[in-house]
């Protein structure tokens, strides 16, 4: 079941529509906020409600807080890398292959 964000204490169908992609709505939820999904995971579709969204970000992109899509940002050049769930691109280490 999808979840709507309300304002002025509404419920149901009488809310103002379902949370956007990129956030979740809490379930139960009357708040007139949306929350963010967590940086690391992404929310691809409207209505989710609970933080852990759509899933993880995929290995080689990072999403920061609010992404609707597992591959949001491009890791980037060879001295960073993004495992799965990344939030921001890490620094390879000196010496590293």
């Amino acid at each position: 079941m999808f979840e709507y964000y309300c304002l002025l204490g509404l419920k149901g169908r009488q809310c103002s529509g379902y949370c956007s992609k990129g956030y979740y709505c809490p379930a139960g939820s009357t708040s007139a906020k949306q929350v963010a999904c967590p940086a690391g995971r992404y929310g691809d579709v409207a209505g989710l409600k609970d933080g852990k969204c759509s899933g993880l970000c995929a290995a080689g992109y990072y999403c920061p807080l609010g992404s609707a899509s597992s591959m949001e940002q491009a890791c980037g050049d060879a001295s960073v890398y993004c495992p799965e769930g990344s939030a921001t691109p890490i620094t390879v280490s000196e010496g590293t292959i």
